[in-house]
């Protein structure tokens, strides 16, 4: 008996087993299931399970690009070109955007405080 994880959920000898639920198969057991649907324990992770491996924009291929967007919440239309200045500008506005933060917290709170003060002057509360 080995353990495997199952990648889809399984029904085994009338049970319902869930995706990513690890349990002990005998050789016959395993034979008769799919491969693509059970994974060794003790195996690597699949290529998709692993983090993928840094490559540079410019070495991205067009299907790296879309997915690296897609991950980003950015369109995946247009060329190569427009892809990696989508990401690459998308990137570095975030990276403004992170050192932005430390400094104006404050200023973004007042801003909420004064439009949340002005919005209750006919509010009717409760307490």
């Amino acid at each position: 008996m080995s353990r495997y994880r199952t990648n889809v959920a399984l029904s085994l000898k009338g049970d319902r087993i869930e995706r990513g639920a690890e349990i002990e198969l005998s050789a016959e057991e395993v034979a008769q299931l799919d491969p693509a649907d059970i994974s060794p324990v003790d195996a690597a992770p699949a290529p998709s399970e692993e983090a993928p491996a840094e490559v540079p924009l410019e070495e991205m291929s067009q299907a790296q690009l879309k997915a690296r967007a897609k991950e980003l919440g950015l369109s995946q239309s247009g060329s190569n070109a427009d892809l990696r200045e989508r990401i690459m500008l998308h990137l570095a506005g975030n990276a403004d955007d992170q050192s932005d933060e430390e400094g104006s917290e404050g200023a973004d709170e007042s801003a909420d405080d004064q439009s949340d003060e002005e919005g209750s002057e006919g509010a009717i509360t409760s307490e």
